[in-house]
């Protein structure tokens, strides 16, 4: 919006100059028409008329030059300031949602790896190229990047990352031993833990994303 008002105002100004001039050219010409006139009736003599163009003020000339520059200028910083606010914006809701899919993939490569452990399909004392065993190392270590794993300035972050590596442990002990509804169900409070955290990980950055639109 700054940057359509720009042209607007530079245009407004150099015209507000052009009028100044038209006026000063409009009451010059007058002047000699009245003593024209005012000579008819007179005896004819030699009339020596001289053209004086009002002296201006520099500020009359240059003080809306100045002034739409001044706009200019400062719509040029806006637009630069709205345009990185925009690219940080954008970045933090990419981050969003690539940390959401990860989580989403890495639950279902967990579960896919532990189930072929428990029906015998993967040995873990024995390494055998698997997909999924692949996928849930990838998403783990991708999830591990994309925290901020300061503990003073992301404590959030850190806990959440606690919380995954010690879902995946209970997660395998519950596979590779007898199942049972007491340890499923504490399996799903570790798990309940763990996204309230997320949860409130996503909505904060989420915040932030929102701050910078």
């Amino acid at each position: 919006m700054k940057a359509k008002l720009l042209p607007l105002l530079l245009f407004l100004s150099l015209n507000t100059i052009a009028q100044q001039s038209k006026l000063s050219c409009v009451s010059n010409t007058s002047q000699v028409n009245t003593k024209t006139h005012n000579s008819v009736n007179e005896a004819p003599q030699i009339i020596y008329l001289k053209n004086e163009t009002e002296k201006k003020d520099w500020t009359d000339i240059w003080l809306p030059i100045f002034a739409a520059l001044l706009v200019t200028i400062g719509a040029y910083i806006g637009v630069l300031k709205q345009s990185k606010a925009s690219s940080i914006s954008g970045f933090r809701v990419n981050w969003i949602e690539d940390l959401r899919v990860s989580y989403s993939k890495f639950l279902i490569a967990l579960r896919n790896v532990d189930n072929k452990i428990r029906n015998g399909t993967i040995d873990p004392n024995n390494y055998s190229k698997d997909d999924d065993e692949e996928d849930l190392q990838f998403l783990k270590t991708k999830i591990k990047l994309l925290l901020n794993h300061n503990p003073l300035r992301n404590p959030d972050h850190v806990d959440f990352y606690g919380y995954l590596l010690l879902y995946m442990e209970e997660h395998k002990d519950y596979y590779r031993g007898q199942p049972s509804d007491d340890k499923l169900q504490a399996l799903d409070r570790r798990k309940a833990e763990m996204e309230e955290v997320l949860l409130n990980i996503l909505k904060s950055e989420w915040e932030k994303a929102k701050r910078f639109t």
